[in-house]
């Protein structure tokens, strides 16, 4: 069986055009970041067809979690949504008691935001590891996790910081995929899951109102939906909060020996007895 396509009208390729362009990355660059080879994208941009299997390298590109699509672009036999419905506990970031405590839905997005910023991270590295010692991610240019992180301390975002970031990443990841401990016990983790959930709530709300629901509140394969509306309450239970975003407002000094200040970042401070 040939695979799936998506179809790029004219309005789509101007948007992965634009998008490319406003990340200051060349053709050649998107492609690498995609997979992709050259030609293939400039198909793209050209209204092309998009193997639906190369859609998530596409979006990891451009930083999307899923292609801004019209229904008029999917195919009757594609679904847009298929590798979001495809994250189940099968996934190294599915998390059983996000999944128990708010519903699939709030599984999914973890999961899904945390794939998302594991592959920004490691742009992020991949480039990095090209440049001298000391360059941060201020001098990349289309680095995506720069626009969370507060200007204060943007040239200690070096190297090291962004490996060390990852890593709490992962650590993050087998905590909850293993019920183990599911807080959020430093500012980089704080940092983490705001990061998740603002990259991964709007593809998940989308793929939930395109979502038949009957009365029962069961999909149209009479799968239930999510055992609980509120589904994406999780990261303030993981947080307690979201003090973080305070310090995300670049007017603010936060001084030394401050629980947000930089060098506090990897240190337990919130949940710990």
């Amino acid at each position: 069986m040939p695979p799936r396509t998506t179809t790029i009208d004219a309005q789509l390729a101007v948007k992965i055009k634009n998008r490319r362009e406003a990340l200051g990355l060349s053709i050649e660059e998107a492609a690498n970041r995609a997979g992709i080879g050259v030609k293939t994208w400039y198909r793209y941009e050209s209204a092309g067809s998009i193997r639906n299997d190369k859609v998530k390298g596409v979006c990891r590109a451009l930083g999307w979690t899923v292609l801004p699509l019209d229904q008029d672009n999917v195919n009757d036999d594609s679904n847009e949504y298929a590798w979001i419905e495809s994250i189940d506990e099968k996934h190294e970031a599915w998390s059983p008691v996000l999944c128990e405590v708010f519903g699939r839905p709030a599984a999914v997005s973890f999961a899904l935001g945390s794939d998302f910023v594991y592959d920004l991270l490691s742009q992020d590295l991949s480039e990095l590891q090209e440049m001298s010692k000391g360059s941060h991610i201020g001098q990349l240019g289309s680095s995506w996790i720069v626009g969370y992180m507060p200007k204060q301390f943007l040239v200690r975002y070096d190297y090291e910081f962004i490996y060390r970031l990852r890593a709490a990443l992962y650590d993050l990841i087998q905590r909850l995929h293993y019920g183990h401990d599911c807080y959020a016990h430093t500012v980089a983790e704080e940092l983490l899951v705001r990061v998740i959930r603002d990259n991964a709530f709007d593809a998940v709300d989308e793929w939930l109102k395109s979502k038949e629901v009957d009365a029962c509140g069961e999909d149209v394969d009479g799968e239930p939906i999510s055992e609980s509306e509120d589904w994406d309450e999780w990261p303030e239970a993981l947080c307690g909060d979201d003090d973080f975003s305070m310090f995300l407002d670049n007017r603010r000094w936060i001084p030394e020996g401050d629980e947000y200040h930089f060098d506090r970042w990897f240190i337990p401070q919130f949940y710990v007895k």
